[in-house]
């Protein structure tokens, strides 16, 4: 039998691949382990397990005191039902729902889950694009892309680390880069067999960026407000479960944020948590 050389070559790549799948080369680095929260509220060994992977938010970044997270608040109630809940943060600040993905099978997998709440996107918008950003992106296996990852590992290995960026007219994700991201987010939920649902972003509060020029402030809440409609239409397609925080939020009220008006204060978590806590198991 004779073989043409493209049928050898799409052999040799299909071997390639399953190479680089089984030993994860070319893959996004996950951040470093120690950040992570783990277990913020626990219960009973037979009761189920809730995962929170998103980004500093639920994280509860600027808080005085971590457990006034709207995490730890709705395993606090969720623990007052007659069904409670292990709740797990694990959450890191700065994250693009990218690098979400990227240590899904590290940080949410070994949990076994039964409910995953996915909140992220906040960073995904953000105006602070950098070069490490593009070769993120680089490594999603969307179409033949998968079949050159390894092409990527000199950027792993030579790119600078992020540096802080003045703003610009490219977030580090577009809303449609976001919604393919969370499209595999979904896939992979219920691929273990878990309920996911959708924290889309709150909305940016009146006071976030006051130094930035007016029209970058304008550009960054319309780039945010398409990010929320992407991610609420693939969770419609995938007929996940959704709390659309952009629309509790609305319109922001300053007490719920801080000074910054991107983080959520404690009273902002306090509302988040029960509105949470409301969608998932009712008043």
């Amino acid at each position: 039998m004779t073989w043409s050389r493209g049928a050898f070559i799409l052999v040799a790549l299909s071997l390639l691949e399953g190479l680089v799948r089984y030993r994860r080369w070319g893959l996004l680095p996950p951040a470093p382990a120690e950040a992570l929260r783990g277990v913020v509220v626990d219960a009973p060994p037979d009761c189920p397990t809730l995962v929170v992977l998103g980004d500093s938010i639920p994280w509860g970044y600027g808080l005085p005191d971590p457990r006034m997270a709207w995490p730890v608040r709705l395993g606090l109630r969720l623990q007052e039902t007659p069904r409670p809940w292990r709740v797990v943060d694990v959450s890191l600040p700065g994250e693009t729902s990218l690098q979400g993905w990227a240590r899904w099978y590290r940080d949410v997998v070994p949990w076994r889950p039964q409910r995953v709440l996915i909140a992220l996107g906040t960073n995904d918008c953000y105006l602070r694009y950098t070069s490490t950003d593009a070769w993120r992106w680089a490594h999603v296996p969307r179409g033949v892309g998968r079949w050159i990852r390894l092409w990527h590992l000199w950027r792993v290995l030579w790119r600078s680390q992020p540096v802080d960026a003045p703003p610009q007219w490219a977030p580090r994700l577009t809303p449609a880069q976001s919604a393919l991201i969370f499209r595999y987010l979904l896939q992979a939920a219920y691929r273990i067999g878990a309920e996911p649902w959708v924290i889309t972003p709150p909305p940016p509060g009146p006071q976030a960026h006051a130094e930035w020029p007016h029209a970058f402030r304008v550009y960054q809440r319309d780039v945010c407000a398409r990010t929320r409609v992407a991610i609420l239409g693939v969770a419609a397609e995938f007929g996940a479960g959704t709390v659309d925080l952009w629309a509790v939020l609305s319109p922001p009220d300053p007490a719920w944020y801080q000074e910054d008006g991107i983080h959520l204060s404690p009273a902002g978590h306090a509302r988040v948590a029960e509105e949470v806590l409301a969608t998932l198991h009712g008043p």
